[in-house]
């Protein structure tokens, strides 16, 4: 990486550091002075002068911000880090199209920024408390879209739930992610999260994105700074659930304000995970997510043809064909009552499936074994998604 940064550079950071939560700001400055080279060659009383009198800015723009932004850019090359300014060839187009585009952009991944960028993109946001109905179905829908004949990067924010779970999920099924950080471009939040960032920023065409200088605290207000990024940057935003008032929800309006195209899952009307995405349904901000088989078309990914594999208890008679008769049948009923009770505990599936509680748990640990089902600590049992 250059050592050595241009006025352009070290202005925009300068830039995003001071007008971070107001970027249109910036924006304003930059268009009076013709560019941030422009506007940081003018001497600090001229640009004290663009800003006006009583502007809460006023002094921020000096010589000693500059320095503090070289300080800041050594920091970044140290973290293993790069830096994209809304001047640079290299800067995401649909981001740059929004009136509020951050100045400049952190970014930490192995691959070189114009492949990282400029690539069909899907968000994909939804509550921290996802249900097993809403981890199965964020698997699902991508899993279809990793079929689609357009392969598109995943983008969400890193948080617990629908956004680890689409991180997670599209690097199982070989699809590019990126993460949107409410943090520096050197830290991650959640912290349970290190192993998953560390996981994308160093695999091919994925990587983590910040428009936070490094060290800046984590807020509340960060959250929505971030979710505007992830709003604006993906031609499509899905949501997979979301209570009343949740972030997801917001990040869904965000796009809806950027013009981009909604999707939501539809869920049980009495279930508060849904009622957001029931919400945007209802006021046709959003179309419903009915039919996995039209889904990528309908995002203008290209047509997917989904095998049909069965049942997820077809699956399993398949996989166990050659166990003893009554182990299978007991097995079988097994998959039966889960595909129509998600989160059934083991008390629950021996009681309904008529088998004493040793032989529900052993086989249920058989079937986690071979990975069609996990278990938590409360011994209930959900469904894997799978790609075959």
């Amino acid at each position: 990486m250059n050592t050595s940064p241009s006025t352009s550079t070290l202005g925009a950071i300068t830039l995003g550091r001071v007008f971070g939560f107001k970027p249109h700001l910036a924006h304003e400055l930059i268009d009076k002075a013709g560019s941030i080279e422009n506007l940081f060659k003018l001497s600090e009383c001229q640009r004290n002068s663009l800003l006006g009198p009583f502007s809460p800015f006023k002094d921020q723009l000096n010589d000693a911000s500059l320095e503090e932004s070289l300080r800041e850019f050594r920091r970044i090359t140290e973290c293993g880090a790069r830096y994209v300014s809304i001047e640079d060839q290299g800067y995401p187009q649909r981001l740059k199209e929004c009136y509020d585009a951050p100045i400049g952009l952190y970014y930490k991944s192995i691959t070189d920024i114009q492949d990282l960028f400029n690539r069909p993109m899907i968000s994909i946001v939804g509550t921290r408390d996802v249900s097993t109905y809403g981890q199965q179905w964020c698997q699902k829908i991508v899993l279809t879209l990793s079929k689609a004949p357009i392969k598109p990067t995943i983008v969400s924010g890193l948080a617990l739930g629908v956004d680890s779970i689409a991180h997670e999920a599209a690097l199982q099924f070989g699809l590019p992610t990126m993460a949107i950080l409410p943090t520096g471009i050197e830290a991650v939040y959640p912290r349970r999260h290190w192993a998953l960032a560390r996981k994308c920023s160093q695999t091919p065409l994925c990587g983590l994105v910040s428009d936070f200088s490094i060290g800046y605290p984590v807020t509340v207000a960060n959250f929505l700074r971030r979710n505007r990024i992830i709003a604006a940057l993906s031609s499509a935003t899905i949501l997979v659930e979301s209570k009343k008032h949740g972030g997801g929800l917001i990040t869904a309006r965000l796009a809806s304000e950027y013009n981009r195209d909604i999707y939501a899952l539809p869920g049980r009307i009495d279930d508060i995970r849904s009622q957001g995405c029931n919400n945007l349904i209802e006021q046709h901000i959003a179309e419903s997510i009915a039919n996995l088989e039209t889904l990528s078309s309908r995002l203008g990914l290209g047509h997917t043809i989904l095998s049909p594999n069965g049942s997820f208890s077809e699956k399993v008679e398949r996989f166990y064909a050659n166990l003893p008769p009554e182990m299978l049948e007991d097995v079988l009923s097994i998959a039966k009552h889960l595909e129509n009770n998600r989160d059934a505990d083991i008390e629950n599936i021996a009681s309904i499936c008529g088998l004493t509680y040793s032989r529900a748990l052993g086989l249920c640990v058989m079937l986690q074994k071979d990975n069609f089902l996990q278990m938590d600590l409360l011994q209930r049992c959900s469904i894997i998604v799978k790609n075959e």
